[in-house]
């Protein structure tokens, strides 16, 4: 299940996220929590990733869908890239089916983070552009994050940790440990009420219905943001005492 690699390189702390959606959110049609491996080594989720991975998977489609594959004979599991496509259509992202997953990703985080930006007060716009170091003319706002996740690798990878860990404290209720080497990580927290609201279906605006949602997007956008940070090269992170 190659799609989901990524859940391979995270720790434990950062499976954590993926294990309690599946748990607590999917608790109605979930079998993670049933499983053997799961009762014998959890908290300790690297030991049964292969599982995690397919309870995923299987979330990423609705239970009739799923019966209809079963009766046909075919796999009820989804891809990576179908759940990446699902959640990009509901969230109204417009795509090319040429794109790569790359690019979606991408576009989805960038698309979250000015959804939760346009929610601030125009002092907290302000401040966070100052922070940011980008011109308030309504050019830049409107392509702000789609700018930076296109070509700039340092902020990039800072507003992949805010996403990450947006969402880490509001599904686990901690930081994530790797925020302590980023010196400017609270100022952008301003950003993580909207997102929270956004990522965790509280915000109705975009009509993210269907107990599947309440999973795969937080689940898929976590993904897209850990794997900006796991592509980072560990060796040049130097520009984090510029900010």
């Amino acid at each position: 299940m190659d799609d989901f690699n990524i859940l391979d390189e995270m720790t434990n702390e950062e499976l954590d996220v993926i294990v309690k959606l599946i748990v607590e959110k999917g608790w109605q049609t979930e079998t993670l929590s049933k499983d053997n491996d799961y009762k014998k080594y959890c908290p300790d989720h690297k030991k049964y990733v292969d599982k995690i991975k397919n309870e995923l998977s299987l979330m990423g489609g609705d239970t009739i869908a799923n019966v209809a594959r079963f009766l046909m004979g075919k796999s009820s599991s989804i891809s990576y890239r179908e759940m990446l496509k699902d959640v990009c259509k509901k969230l109204k992202i417009e795509y090319e089916e040429s794109m790569l997953d790359e690019e979606l990703e991408r576009d989805l985080l960038a698309t979250v983070l000015k959804r939760a930006f346009d929610k601030l007060s125009d002092v907290e716009r302000n401040v966070l552009l100052e922070i940011l170091g980008e011109n308030s003319n309504e050019v830049t706002l409107n392509n702000l994050f789609y700018k930076i996740f296109a070509d700039d690798n340092e902020k990039k990878y800072i507003l992949s940790v805010l996403v990450s860990n947006t969402l880490v404290k509001t599904i686990c209720g901690k930081d994530l440990s790797l925020l302590n080497d980023i010196k400017t990580i609270n100022e952008l927290k301003v950003l993580t009420s909207p997102l929270s609201s956004i990522l965790m279906n509280v915000d109705k605006t975009y009509d993210i219905t269907g107990p599947a949602y309440r999973i795969t997007l937080p689940a898929i956008v976590y993904m897209a943001s850990m794997k900006q940070i796991k592509n980072t090269d560990k060796n040049k992170k130097s520009f984090w005492n510029l900010f």
